[in-house]
């Protein structure tokens, strides 16, 4: 079954082609099998309205032509069943037309009603969905589609035709029948998807995935002609309320390097309650994600947004200089991890002409720019080792639509840096990789990450935070870095308490003296206690130097660090 008709001849040849290779005698060869009405050229996502009653005498009666049809040797009288048969087909479909109000040319019960007489669906469905979106030339088909209660599974976000081929096929099999299809990767995370991961993990057996990840070396990715992660996925027309399944991550497409985790469905729900990401982990680390699958998570606390300014659709309010009607105007590539860079990386520095915007824009994000925020970037590298890069920023600036935030209206300062050191530590990083399947850092993912609350406890958190926050112009490099490794190593206390304290490498308890430092300080008072401490916790003799520098000795963060070098 194929849309395009010049897909359906190559289907017909290969088929034929196939046959005739596995042939062994060919003085008594058979004559190759007529595929008329075996394979069909049509559009299979627009069939005939639900709500049509069956004609079950018209379809007994073309399936006695098809069979009279196939059975027939006579080329003339061949031609006239032929002709009839397509009458009928053409007939009915017109008449059907008239009512629908759109174009109908295939309908898979109405053309392959002996499978659904004899076995209520098919035994297989086998595809390789297209990889475009519904738009364009094709958006006429929009609203046909999101009548049918069927693709009601595949309407978060944008139609992508994959999402519908998958929506559809479900109803085609009989029960107990095969799914099997090739399509994009982002299945198993994004979250226009998660409506169809639910479906499959609770509504469906799903038996394996694979996944090909791999997408800019055109010699490993499954397509060369495609620079496009994907997978496949092969699941049972049968609900259970809990069953396991394999995830096969493999390196390359003739699948000789892999890593693989075993899943069971109802975990998977417990490790993303909003979007049901399908992790992409090995078995090791799958048995470390479990740990954390009923801590609290961001979502839980704070609201993630993009950043409320369009930079395409507010360009004529976007300028160059600043003046007296202008504020800040904050994008992604402005925004590094515990800085703001004095140039960006790409693009230039802008400004907002704040009070055309106001007057334009109504909602609750208008009111944002006035309370200081954490800022993310909204896009970066897969490959990365950081995907979440956060600073802390003051109010009265505006975040461009490639940044994301989170409000810090009525949260604590100290809170604040608290939960900015939690977003840049490498736990979070590499807990967010294994949810992500692309390089948008989505709101929903920072929502899923796991966090402890701040108590008086995490003081020492907090302190090291304001020690780092914009300070990366007047800190020494290994300063800099040292304290950045001090929070990740705290993080790791925090998420791993008894492994590291089994191991003797307890950090929090010996910074409890750390000195603070705060806005009443000058730079220099500042920068003074900031390197003072640094000498102090350096010396090599110090607990927490130790603690840092070997705290990869304990299994679970070793297996984490690894992972964020590849």
């Amino acid at each position: 079954m194929d849309k395009d008709a010049s897909a359906i001849d190559i289907a017909r040849l290969r088929l034929w082609l196939s046959l005739v290779v596995d042939e062994e005698d060919f003085d008594d060869i058979e004559a190759l099998p007529n595929l008329d009405y075996k394979i069909v050229h049509g559009n299979s996502l627009i069939g005939l309205p639900e709500t049509v009653m069956r004609d079950l005498n018209l379809e007994k009666e073309l399936e006695n032509l098809k069979g009279t049809f196939f059975a027939e040797n006579n080329e003339i009288r061949k031609k006239e069943l032929r002709k009839e048969i397509n009458k009928k087909i053409i007939d009915l479909l017109d008449s059907v037309e008239s009512f629908a109000g759109y174009k109908i040319d295939f309908d898979f019960k109405f053309f392959f009603s002996e499978v659904w007489r004899e076995k209520g669906g098919f035994d297989i469905v086998i595809g390789n969905p297209p990889y475009d979106v519904y738009e364009g030339e094709r958006s006429d088909e929009i609203p046909i589609i999101k009548k049918n209660q069927i693709y009601s599974i595949a309407g978060s976000g944008k139609l992508n035709a994959y999402k519908l081929f998958m929506a559809k096929s479900r109803t085609l099999l009989n029960q107990g029948g095969i799914f099997n299809q090739i399509f994009q990767n982002s299945f198993l995370g994004d979250n226009s998807a998660k409506l169809l991961r639910k479906y499959f993990l609770a509504e469906q057996q799903i038996i394996k995935i694979d996944s090909f990840p791999e997408r800019d070396d055109l010699n490993k990715r499954v397509f060369k002609s495609a620079k496009m992660s994907v997978c496949v996925l092969f699941s049972r027309n049968i609900k259970k309320i809990e069953y396991s399944f394999d995830l096969n991550i493999w390196a390359e497409r003739w699948m000789e390097n892999s890593i693989t985790a075993q899943f069971i469905n109802r975990e998977i729900l417990l490790f993303d309650k909003e979007s049901f990401v399908i992790p992409s982990v090995s078995q090791i680390e799958k048995n470390i994600l479990s740990v954390f699958s009923n801590y609290q998570r961001f979502g839980n606390k704070f609201t993630c947004y993009q950043g409320e300014i369009n930079l395409s659709t507010n360009k004529s309010i976007i300028i160059e200089d600043a003046d007296v009607n202008t504020m800040p105007l904050l994008k992604g590539a402005g925004v590094q991890k515990w800085f703001l860079p004095e140039k960006m990386s790409q693009g230039k520095i802008e400004y907002l002409l704040y009070k055309s915007y106001l007057m334009e824009t109504k909602g609750e994000k208008t009111t944002h720019f006035k309370y200081p925020r954490i800022v993310m970037q909204g896009i970066t590298g897969v490959d990365e080792k950081y995907r979440i890069k956060a600073t802390i920023v003051g109010s009265g600036v505006f975040c461009g639509h490639s940044t994301n935030y989170i409000s810090l209206k009525g949260i604590q300062e100290s809170e604040a840096y608290y939960f900015t050191a939690i977003l840049n530590s490498e736990f979070s990083n590499w807990f967010f990789k294994k949810f992500s399947t692309n390089s948008n850092v989505n709101s929903y993912e920072i929502h899923n990450l796991p966090y402890l609350d701040f108590t008086e406890k995490y003081t020492p958190i907090q302190i090291v935070a304001s020690y780092l926050l914009n300070k990366k112009k007047i800190l020494s490099d290994i300063v800099f870095i040292f304290y950045e490794q001090l929070l990740d190593a705290c993080a790791y206390e925090l998420y791993f308490p008894k492994e590291v304290h089994a191991a003797n490498k307890s950090i929090i308890e010996h910074l409890q003296d750390l000195k603070p430092i705060n806005d009443s300080m000058t730079d220099d008072q500042k920068l003074s206690i900031i390197n003072s401490e640094f000498v102090r916790l350096y010396d090599p003799y110090h607990p927490v130097r130790f603690a840092v520098e070997t705290m990869d000795s304990i299994e679970e963060i070793r297996i984490i660090k690894e992972a964020l070098q590849k």
